[in-house]
């Protein structure tokens, strides 16, 4: 019954996804699992551009590769938009770094201006097919300039040796949860967090 409810529930948000009108633009080209600076692509995928050419963070050594849920791209390549699809809980448009959590939405805006060029258009958007509900990254250009400041004080603080637990370690998707102590969680990262946010300075400030 469980495993019943759980196709039906996937269809249900397939469907929803597909027919989301706000997610489709006329005359727009559609791209989906778009990889992009070295991520595998697949051998018959239909891509606007070279999944191999590296995407750099401007203004940092950074580079970032992945894959973009879907990508639409105007017939004039001046234009383009980012609909990456949610089924958690709905953060909101006012919700924009969230603390370094929330990067996803101005990642894919860096890739897509790095490949595509500076002058494409780009907005990017949670669409939550539920519900239904669509939460755009307001002023991107904007966002996407502080998050070059908060990217390089990161860099800077990871080569003095800072690599530090940061507000979400010990959570339940941290994958470096056994380096910390058993009780990380409840009283070790509580008791640290004073000094670790010291430590890390202007890092910090995300």
């Amino acid at each position: 019954m469980i495993w019943r409810h759980t196709l039906n529930e996937a269809c249900r948000l397939a469907v929803a996804a597909l027919k989301f009108d706000k997610a489709s633009v006329a005359g727009m080209q559609s791209f989906v699992e778009v990889a992009f600076g070295g991520a595998d692509a697949k051998p018959d995928a239909l891509l606007p551009w070279n999944p191999t050419t590296p995407v750099a963070i401007p203004g940092t050594p950074l580079r970032i590769k992945g894959y973009i849920d879907r990508l639409d791209l105007s017939e004039d390549g001046k234009r383009a938009q980012v609909p990456d699809y949610k089924t958690g809980r709905v953060i909101g448009s006012d919700v924009v770094i969230g603390g370094g959590a929330e990067l996803q939405r101005s990642l894919y805006a860096f890739a897509v201006k790095a490949l595509l060029g500076s002058d494409v258009a780009v907005r990017t958007a949670f669409l939550y097919p539920g519900e239904p509900v669509e939460c755009d990254l307001a002023e991107p250009a904007a966002f996407m300039a502080d998050l070059t400041v908060h990217l390089a004080r990161a860099h800077a603080s990871l080569l003095a040796g800072n690599c530090l637990p940061g507000p979400d370690a010990g959570d339940r998707y941290d994958q470096l949860l056994f380096l910390l102590p058993v009780n990380a969680p409840a009283t070790y990262c509580k008791r640290k967090a004073v000094t670790i946010h010291a430590a890390l300075g202007a890092a910090a400030s995300v």
